[in-house]
């Protein structure tokens, strides 16, 4: 039995939801449920994935080994499902799929003219080739896109869904997903991009041992976060921020969760502490052994990273990871000292002794980095001036960071004083780590060097260069780039470094701010500052350098008086045009005499909704409406008897609304101008059989029946065919000739006829 008169093949990685979607586009139908009806399918079958191939095939006139590739369930009698042949286990209670609820990559679905199965996952939050969100909702009527609907782009309300912007994702999250696509496309090699997600872990995992991560590891991130834990978004988005940058915000993550957890009595070690967290994760589901660098990483941050407990023995053993805290009594075995001259050592703050009551009993967690051994610790030791010429870093920057602890001591022995060569260098690859290596010419005037910072930058405090350094190895300050190899050569933003030294000057100057940021509250200039100062309407402040003002009686002044300057910036107008308005009105002004420039002027804030008020009244009259300006477009069309601009069988909105001299989005914020143009194309279409929303294939057959019945020649370039103006006068973009065989196949046909 076959029902449909077109019946296309499937394409090898087509969502089997967007080939029915497909068919019904093909066959002229207004919804997928014409064809279902016809297969006898049941109201819910249609978006569960126990969808029934078998019926779908019998109205194809296919064999059901054809559609099998699409189906979401085994057919071997078996209760397995799959995507694409990628297994995702007996069960769905992970939610793996979101059937019901479609989400798709407008761009994508363009230029590969069907759906990709990748948009069936819900772990599918973002389009890895174009970087952006999935269009969930149409953008006219506001609804969730739904699998009836009258075709690929077509919404039930009528409005395209290729005209929808799509917000950009983090690059983390676009990164994640070209993992994920290429695993359900079955790809065998590691995708070829750098990363600081843990790309190659990643990729040993199973499809289904993916998505069980990211859907578990997304639900504990979310945790106590008043997020929507039913968003696929916020599950995967949440799970990915925890796996990126590897593996410091994992470590972030299990100490936000370590404070999370309520308990009436500590617990000593890694595992009891982290049970409601290890068990779950590790111990109690399929995909625990997938998991294995999971784990060995969050054992490597209990032993080494965590400090608020210890990790029993048999977690390590077979690990390379050597155990850093541990009980006092098994460092003074380690160390071969009494327990008693650990105490001695921690009073003189040489180590770390950390008590903890557990049971009513108290335990000791010793840290047992400064004591490393002999064997590790050879090599050159520097004192501190040595030590921070060797950086080329001020003295005071590096005894900051050390005390700090961003510059992390290894090994150097406890009883020793000064800096060790190794601990320096390693220093030295963190900082240029976090900075990537860029050639010079590709960094614009805006940028300045860390040797620049360093020398010419005033902080206006002891720990104002220390603490720049701390923030840009916190990620709390980003650097563009390095030129070198040297921390000397690492770039940061003017900007960023402006902002950052401002507010330490202003916490020398006991809160006073510059003349420049005054100006900026006020609106005014800075030479208009001073005369402010000189007048006494402002206050200075002492401080170590220039001349500052207090944040106090800047609020003042702007709570009293508002600067015309400032108010014909912010209104497009001039100082002379407000001015003119107060002087016929009567309105108080300030009036303040500046060197070497003209007065400037303030108005009383009581005055300030007046004289805008003035302004408005006082301008010309607005300018024709969009709606008139569309309405006299569509008239001279009519009367000129010239068509609307169109792009595949629709009104082209971009030249339609750059003709009337307004934005696009005027078609889909005016809802009279969206009826009004809705109307001229139908009648148009009417009048000049226009066929809207063609396929790409159908315009060109229809283009060159027509340079057949008017005798026109096609276009060449040359003895070749012109494949621009070909495309141009089909009403799609030329990259679709190149990617079309069957389309390159008519007009090699009709170029050698």
């Amino acid at each position: 039995m076959k029902l449909l008169l077109v019946t296309p093949a499937p394409n090898v990685t087509e969502s089997l939801l967007g080939y029915v979607l497909r068919l019904s586009e093909r066959n002229g139908y207004d919804t997928p449920w014409h064809i279902l009806s016809f297969a006898g399918f049941n109201q819910r079958e249609m978006k569960t994935a126990g969808f029934p191939i078998q019926k779908l095939a019998s109205v194809l006139g296919r064999s059901t080994a054809e559609l099998e590739p699409l189906s979401y369930r085994v057919q071997d009698g078996s209760k397995s499902f799959k995507l694409l042949g990628q297994p995702l286990g007996d069960s769905l209670a992970y939610r793996p799929l979101r059937l019901s609820k479609p989400a798709f990559c407008p761009a994508c679905v363009d230029e590969l003219g069907f759906i990709d199965a990748f948009w069936d996952l819900s772990a599918a939050v973002a389009c890895p080739r174009h970087g952006h969100r999935l269009l969930e909702s149409c953008s006219i009527c506001a609804n969730p896109i739904t699998w009836y609907r009258p075709g690929l782009f077509q919404c039930k309300c009528g409005a395209d869904l290729r005209d929808v912007p799509l917000e950009p994702v983090e690059p983390a999250v676009v990164e994640m997903m070209q993992i994920i696509v290429s695993k359900v496309h079955g790809h065998t090699q590691l995708p070829n991009f750098i990363s600081r997600l843990p790309v190659a872990a990643l990729w040993k995992l199973s499809l289904r041992s993916l998505l069980d991560l990211l859907n578990t590891l997304g639900n504990y991130a979310i945790a106590g976060n008043n997020l929507d834990k039913s968003s696929g978004t916020c599950i995967v988005s949440a799970a990915v921020a925890v796996l990126d940058n590897w593996p410091l915000n994992f470590h972030t993550f299990l100490r936000k969760f370590d404070q999370s957890q309520v308990s009436g009595i500590a617990k000593l070690t890694l595992r009891k502490r982290f049970e409601a967290f290890y068990v779950p994760m590790f111990k109690k589901r399929k995909s625990a052994v997938d998991f294995t660098f999971l784990k060995k990483e969050f054992i490597h941050f209990g032993a080494t990273e965590w400090g608020e407990g210890i990790v029993d023995q048999r977690m390590i053993d077979g690990m390379e990871t050597k155990q850093r805290f541990m009980s006092k009594s098994k460092l003074a075995e380690f160390v071969g000292v009494d327990k008693r001259t650990l105490t001695t050592w921690a009073s003189q703050g040489k180590i770390q002794i950390k008590s903890v009551d557990v049971g009513g009993q108290t335990r000791y967690i010793a840290d047992a980095a400064p004591l490393a051994s002999p064997s590790i610790v050879e090599g050159l030791y520097l004192d501190e001036r040595a030590a921070a010429k060797f950086l080329g870093l001020p003295v005071t920057a590096l005894s900051y960071l050390k005390a700090s602890g961003h510059y992390v001591v290894r090994h150097m022995p406890v009883f020793k004083r000064g800096y060790h060569q190794a601990d320096l260098m390693s220093f030295q690859e963190a900082l240029c780590s976090k900075s990537v290596l860029i050639a010079p010419m590709s960094l614009g005037e805006d940028t300045l060097s860390l040797e620049y910072v360093m020398q010419e930058i005033r902080f206006w405090s002891r720990d104002g260069k220390g603490a720049f350094i701390a923030a840009y190895l916190d990620g709390e300050i980003s650097s563009p780039g390095r030129t070198g190899d040297g921390i000397e050569t690492i770039r940061f933003l003017k900007t960023d470094v402006v902002a950052f030294a401002s507010l330490f000057r202003m916490q020398a100057s006991k809160g006073a701010i510059s003349l420049q940021e005054a100006a900026k509250i006020i609106g005014c200039t800075s030479q208009a500052v001073k005369d402010l100062i000189g007048k006494e309407y402002l206050e200075s402040s002492p401080a170590p350098a220039g001349l500052r003002v207090t944040r106090e009686s800047v609020m003042r002044f702007v709570g009293k008086y508002a600067c015309l300057h400032g108010m014909a910036r912010e209104h497009r107008t001039t100082v002379a045009r407000l001015k003119r308005l107060c002087d016929q009105s009567d309105l108080d002004m300030l009036s303040i005499e500046c060197q070497n420039t003209s007065p400037s002027f303030y108005v009383f804030k009581g005055g300030c909704a007046q004289l805008e008020n003035l302004l408005s009244n006082d301008r010309p009259k607005k300018q024709v409406s969009a709606v008139e300006s569309l309405k006299r477009y569509l008239e001279n069309l009519q009367k000129d008897d010239v068509l609307l601009p169109r792009r595949a069988g629709s009104p082209n909105l971009k030249a339609i609304a750059a003709a009337c001299n307004f934005e696009r989005s005027v078609f889909y914020k005016n809802p009279d101008a969206q009826s009004m143009l809705l109307e001229f194309s139908k009648g148009e279409a009417l009048r000049h059989r226009i066929r809207l929303q063609c396929r790409p294939i159908d315009a060109l057959k229809a283009y060159l029946a027509n340079l057949t019945m008017t005798g026109t020649p096609l276009p060449r370039r040359g003895a070749r065919p012109n494949m621009r103006l070909i495309a141009e006068g089909c009403g799609f973009k030329r990259d679709l000739l190149y990617s079309s065989s069957e389309m390159q196949a008519l007009i090699e046909e009709y170029s050698c006829d």
